[in-house]
């Protein structure tokens, strides 16, 4: 998140500096140091809501159970695991098969303990038998699905 409001005052030419007392002191043109601000304070809003949401989420989840578990085919592997890493770097725990070979009750047993499933959708997913078994059972018992659609 910082990294990324960093480079919005970059672009809109607008330095952030902390002052002693911690807070963001902005400097450039007024009109951009305005819009700056507002997206600072968005994102402030945002982070608030989030770290409320996780706190009433881990209190509803134990330790074995993640918020997300991702679908996908082995040869699409890399694409996927760039997605595991910026979910995991926004705070998701995240479930994946490491070892595609494992037994199918195993990625059964992923699938009960996760909020929601992520398809990892490409040409190689609609081939891969173990993939439509992963999301026609994922959809059987009711869990969110959410189609991401993935190229290499």
């Amino acid at each position: 998140m910082i990294n990324a409001f960093n480079k919005y005052c970059k672009d809109r030419c607008v330095l952030p500096k902390l002052n002693n007392q911690q807070q963001i002191i902005l400097y450039g043109p007024i009109n951009n140091v305005y819009e700056v601000d507002q997206k600072y304070q968005l994102i402030n809003a945002l982070i608030q809501e989030k770290t409320n949401l996780l706190s009433v989420f881990s209190k509803n989840i134990s330790f074995n159970n993640f918020n997300i578990m991702l679908s996908y085919s082995p040869d699409d592997t890399i694409i996927s695991h760039h997605l595991v890493n910026r979910l995991i770097d926004e705070d998701f725990s995240v479930s994946i098969n490491l070892n595609q070979s494992t037994k199918f009750n195993r990625t059964l047993q992923e699938i009960n303990k996760s909020n929601c499933i992520i398809l990892c959708l490409s040409k190689n997913y609609f081939e891969d038998e173990l993939c439509e078994k992963e999301a026609k059972y994922a959809h059987e018992i009711g869990k969110s699905l959410i189609p991401v659609k993935v190229q290499n």
